[in-house]
């Protein structure tokens, strides 16, 4: 099985876009 997934990538940069958004709220 490829140990690149997809899903997980999509994760990823669910929760690095939501870190993003986090940040300029707090600047």
């Amino acid at each position: 099985f490829p140990t690149f997934n997809v899903a997980d990538m999509l994760v990823c940069i669910g929760t690095f876009f939501l870190l993003i958004c986090i940040l300029k709220d707090e600047i």
